[in-house]
């Protein structure tokens, strides 16, 4: 293809393969940014830029969101070990992800908080816990290796907020952000 376009030969673009709105996340709304969160999570911006992946267990969810994006199920794969992968090819939703939400390649211990309207965060915290979060009878809390990341969401989460978190670090390469639900409105906070 280099060649073809070095010596002046015109080539076709290809038609996608998937159909997809590629314009999903030019916009900001609850469902795009809950998106958002679990990519930061279970998500994959791939190393070449023409496409990101999300890993789950829910199956059922992927479709959701395969939906959400008006694509078809076709980009869904069963994988390994019970679970599904939902793969997009579009350089243009990863130049989206990458310039508005600052995701990137090998984001674990470089994921940075995202500039989105603070009565959005409830959408992109849901989608962290569906990725990388857990509950017990003590404490809800999300796992990241991104101190940056972690020290963000725990300002606006406690003082824009109001709710009740602390943050403490597990290992030297991971940080955890607890949630302790002895604040219920942190739970209601959520589902905001």
């Amino acid at each position: 293809m280099r060649i073809l376009r070095e010596k002046g030969v015109s080539i076709r673009e290809q038609p996608r393969k998937h159909i997809i709105d590629e314009q999903f996340f030019d916009r900001i709304s609850p469902n795009v940014i809950y998106i958002v969160g679990l990519i930061q999570t279970d998500g994959t911006i791939h190393k070449d830029l023409l496409g990101f992946s999300i890993i789950q267990k829910d199956y059922e969810l992927l479709e959701k969101i395969a939906k959400e994006m008006g694509a078809n199920s076709d980009i869904l794969y069963k994988g390994v070990n019970n679970t599904s992968v939902l793969i997009v090819r579009s350089k243009k939703m990863v130049k989206s992800l990458i310039e508005k939400f600052k995701l990137h390649p090998n984001k674990s211990k470089t994921l940075e908080f995202p500039p989105i309207p603070e009565e959005l965060v409830p959408s992109m915290l849901r989608g962290n816990f569906d990725g990388d979060g857990h509950f017990s009878k003590r404490e809800a809390g999300i796992v990241t290796a991104s101190e940056s990341f972690a020290l963000s969401l725990y300002d606006s989460v406690i003082f824009v907020h109001r709710c009740s978190i602390s943050y403490a670090p597990i290992k030297p390469l991971e940080e955890r952000l607890f949630i302790l639900p002895r604040n219920t409105r942190m739970f209601e906070f959520m589902s905001s």
